[in-house]
């Protein structure tokens, strides 16, 4: 672990300006009188620059608009209606003890399930009311897949029976119960219905998976009830409050507790990243996430670090320094530091793209291309949103997140075609400036490497649309130098709905980034977009010492392509159209 010194030093408001700016901007702020209020918003300080503990920085940090600190507190909090639906468990034969009365009753069945009921016959741990399906033909409802039937009791007084077809029990698995749980979930909503009871179901296929089931049912019910709402004024959603799960009278509760509140957590760290995600650009700069970074740390007693725009040029980061030049915010970098297991040395680093708007630099983004790119800093948005549940769940892990923030605009300050850039690993001529996200990402690496030296580096960005061409948006693109690492995050991917798809990086994609005036090409030609991105990353993981300091041996290093999934086009079940909080589950 790295240790900072604690003193402060705090320099004069509007230090992250240059002086050209500060002439022209703090007069209007004078006459306008905005200097006067921003001096009245409270005074955030968060550490900046250098490793070298003899010489920290602190600057102060004024936010643009209050209103802006309210919404990132709110996100940072995860005050959202769809986080607070409660989730309470209980045995199937126990009676309602708090007060809090469903008034719907939700069971999964399968095409068997209804045949059985249909004869009038009972099925175990679904239903008693089976005389209700003796007059129901298979045209109402036959338990297919995405069919549903709402019954209503006429012994019990408001409360309705939800039935949601599983298909046939031979062919469910856990991305089909997910499937009914998002079913489910919007039936609810559309009849709004704020308290219902969810029945686990008994599947014999699957009797050894009851936890993935509960999670599954858990997270699902949370992201499905979930929807980024903030500029909605009038015909507002409508928010499931409270889900009891039924659970078989055998079961151990208490044990259940423990998964369900894990799969809760997790949500919230995927609703967080779908917030940050979807939020307009105007609103989420690089310096309203870091504002969203500070309240994770200081709530669960991390310590972050900001690397300013003044200390790239110190670092010879001038990668990112490029792409954030000609934005009125500049580029940063945020660093948390999450120390859960003190006992090892091992350290992973969690890197994220935050493009907070692309535009494409000089080489402009056409319309169709452009409007959805305050979407770029999916990437950061998850490994923020894995933060916060890493931080949340105390996992014993250490972690260090790096979040690459950064505005890629045009201006007379914008970087050009064809500069030529210094890096770490020599100099880098830009082949389009709208591929800058490989930029910002490859100087994190060298900053991370050098003050952390982790043995493992995952890197998560919306980083080409190649990707989704050739995957389609519901699987990431995922590279890395290590089987083992790719494993784990593909069967990650496949637990949490989360899939990624492992591509190549072959040695004619590294030849393409072969310069002719400068030592690296920022991109290669036109096909492969994907994989020469991802080579062009790799080339900035470093080798590492082993242990016996005799050897050298690559750092462990996986890049997941989020172009695809980390964006949908329009919604599909509980994904959602835009933002989709990808990667946030599957890191954690």
């Amino acid at each position: 672990m790295m240790l900072f010194s604690s003193k402060l030093v705090a320099l004069k408001r509007g230090a992250f300006l240059n002086r050209s700016v500060r002439k022209c901007i703090f007069p209007v702020l004078k006459t306008s009188g905005i200097q006067r209020r921003l001096s009245q918003l409270k005074t955030v300080r968060f550490h900046v620059g250098l490793a070298n503990p003899t010489n920290p920085k602190f600057h102060e940090f004024h936010s643009a608009t209050r209103s802006d600190v309210d919404r990132a507190v709110r996100i940072a909090e995860q005050i959202h209606p769809s986080t607070c639906l409660k989730f309470r468990l209980r045995h199937q034969n126990d009676n309602d003890d708090d007060g809090i009365v469903s008034s719907a009753e939700v069971v999964y069945l399968t095409e068997e399930d209804v045949d059985i009921l249909r004869e009038n016959k009972s099925v175990e741990n679904l239903t008693n009311d089976s005389n209700l399906f003796s007059s129901l033909s298979k045209d109402d409802f036959s338990g297919k897949l995405k069919s549903s039937h709402t019954f209503y009791p006429p012994q019990v007084e408001s409360r309705r029976l939800v039935c949601i077809g599983i298909g046939k029990e031979s062919e469910v698995t856990i991305d089909t119960l997910r499937s009914a749980t998002h079913n489910a979930v919007q039936l609810l909503k559309s009849k709004k219905i704020p308290n219902s009871s969810f029945r686990i179901p008994l599947i014999s296929k699957l009797s050894d998976r009851s936890s993935e089931i509960l999670s599954a049912i858990v997270r699902t019910s949370i992201l499905s009830n979930h929807s980024f709402d903030k500029y909605i004024t009038t015909d507002r959603k409508f928010w499931l409050q409270n889900i009891d799960i039924l659970l078989p009278n055998e079961s151990d509760v208490a044990s259940h507790e423990i998964i369900v509140k894990r799969s809760q957590t997790i949500a919230e760290g995927t609703i967080l990243a779908r917030e940050i995600a979807n939020e307009q650009s105007d609103v989420a700069h690089p310096e309203y996430i870091q504002k969203i970074a500070e309240i994770i740390a200081e709530t669960h007693n991390l310590r972050m670090r900001v690397i300013s725009a003044e200390d790239f040029e110190t670092e010879e980061l001038h990668m990112i320094a490029a792409v954030g030049q000609a934005s009125r915010w500049p580029a940063r970098m945020v660093i948390i530091e999450y120390f859960g297991d003190t006992s090892s040395s091992d350290c992973i680093a969690l890197v994220g793209k935050g493009i907070t708007f692309d535009t494409g630099g000089l080489n402009l983004k056409p319309t169709n291309s452009i409007e959805d790119m305050h979407l770029d800093k999916g990437g950061a948005a998850a490994v923020l949103g894995t933060m916060k549940s890493i931080a949340s769940l105390k996992l014993k892990r250490n972690v260090v997140a790096a979040l690459a923030l950064a505005e890629n605009a045009i201006g007379k300050y914008a970087y050009k075609p064809f500069a030529i850039l210094q890096s770490a690993k020599g100099t880098v001529q830009v082949s389009n400036t709208d591929a800058e996200g490989r930029l910002v990402l490859a100087d994190t690496f060298t900053f991370v490497q050098k003050h952390y030296k982790p043995d493992c580096i995952i890197d998560i960005a919306t980083l080409t649309k190649a990707s989704a061409l050739a995957l389609g948006e519901c699987v990431a693109a995922l590279f890395s130098n290590n089987d083992a690492l790719a494993d784990i995050i593909h069967r990650s991917g496949l637990s949490t709905f989360e899939r990624c798809w492992r591509l190549p990086i072959l040695p004619e994609h590294e030849k393409e980034l072969k310069g002719e005036v400068s030592d690296l090409k920022s991109t290669g030609n036109k096909y492969g977009g994907t994989a020469t991105a991802a080579a062009f990353l790799q080339k900035f993981v470093d080798k590492k010492q082993t242990a016996d300091s005799t050897t050298e041996k690559n750092v462990l290093w996986a890049h997941i392509d989020i172009g695809g999934p980390g964006i949908y086009s329009k919604q599909y079940e509980f994904m959602p159209a835009g933002g989709t909080g990808f990667g946030a589950a599957l890191l954690t």
